[in-house]
C-alpha cells in the first residue's frame, strides 16, 4: 500500500507539476499586467489564491499528512521576518500553504534554476543570494531590508542549505542581522519531516507526515547583539525538534543570552 501510494503520489505530482507549470506562466502574465496598472498590492491579491491553492495541493496529490501548530502565532496586521530551518525543497510550499501565500523569500541562486518556482520566486519580490559574489550579495540583503520596511513578510532560511540529515545545522554567522537592523519582528517556524519526504539527493517524493510548529514572534532588539540572538534561535529550534519527535527536553535555570 505505502509502494503503491508513492508511485500514485509521484505521478500525481509530476503531471500537476507540469499542468501547472504552464498555467504558472500564464498566471506570472497576469500578475504582471495587474501590477503595471493597479500596483503590487492588487497583484498580490490576484495570486495569493492560487498560489495557496497550489501549495495545498501539492502535498494532497502526494498523500502527505501535513499537521500543524500555532496558527494564532501568525501576526496579523504587520509584516514579519520567517526564520525556518531547511529540511527539503518541499519547505517553499509548506511555508507558503501555512502561514501566508504572499511571502517573499530570499534564497540562494540555484532556486532560480527550478521551472517556474524560481520565476514566482522573483516574481513575488524574493530575492536570490549568490554567495560567490559579496557585492551581488550585499546589494541583493539591501533589497530585503527595503521590502522588510515596506511592509512585506519575508521568508529566510538562517542554516543557509538544506540538512542533510533533518537535523539543525549552524546558523550561519550574519543571517540575522536584518531582523536587528530593520527591527521587524521574528517569526520563529520549525519544520520536520519534509526530509524524509524528499531527502537531498532524490528525486522521489514519498508518503510521510510533515510537522509544522509556529512559535509565538520575537521581538530582535531585546538582543544586545546577533550572536545572542542567533544563538537564542538555535537552541530554540533545537529543543522544538527534540519534542516534537518526542523526546524529552531538560530546562535550563536562566539563559543568559537573551539578556541586555
Amino acid at each position: 500500500m505505502y509502494f503503491l501510494k508513492m508511485v500514485l503520489g509521484n505521478l500525481r505530482f509530476i503531471i500537476g507539476f507540469i499542468a501547472y507549470v504552464f498555467y504558472g506562466y500564464f498566471v506570472i502574465f497576469r500578475m504582471r499586467n495587474k501590477r503595471k496598472k493597479y500596483g503590487i498590492e492588487e497583484a498580490l491579491k490576484y495570486v495569493a489564491p492560487k498560489i495557496k491553492n497550489f501549495s495545498i495541493r501539492a502535498f494532497k496529490w502526494t498523500f502527505i499528512d501535513v499537521e500543524v501548530e500555532g496558527i494564532e502565532n501568525i501576526p496579523k496586521g504587520f509584516n514579519f521576518l520567517v526564520v525556518a530551518n531547511h529540511q527539503s525543497l518541499l519547505d517553499i510550499p509548506l511555508l507558503l500553504a501555512t502561514i501566508d501565500p504572499t511571502l517573499a523569500f530570499i534564497a540562494k541562486k540555484e532556486v532560480g534554476k527550478i521551472p517556474m518556482i524560481g520565476t514566482f520566486v522573483r516574481e513575488m519580490g524574493g530575492v536570490l543570494l549568490d554567495r560567490t559574489d559579496t557585492s551581488k550579495a550585499v546589494v541583493a540583503l539591501i533589497e530585503v531590508m527595503k521590502g522588510l520596511r515596506e511592509g512585506r513578510s519575508f521568508v529566510l532560511f538562517p542554516e543557509g542549505t538544506r540538512s542533510e540529515d533533518g537535523n539543525l545545522k549552524e546558523f550561519r554567522k550574519g543571517s540575522l542581522k536584518i531582523a536587528l537592523r530593520t527591527k521587524v519582528k521574528i517569526l520563529p517556524v520549525v519544520i520536520d519531516g519534509t526530509i524524509k519526504v524528499t531527502p537531498k539527493g532524490s528525486i522521489f517524493i514519498r508518503p510521510k507526515k510533515v510537522k509544522v510548529k509556529i512559535l509565538e514572534p520575537i521581538e530582535p532588539d531585546k538582543f544586545e547583539n546577533e550572536d545572542n540572538l542567533r544563538e537564542f534561535l538555535m537552541e530554540t529550534f533545537k529543543k522544538q525538534l527534540t519534542l516534537m519527535r518526542g523526546g524529552a527536553v531538560v530546562e535550563k535555570s536562566k539563559d543568559k543570552s537573551t539578556s541586555r
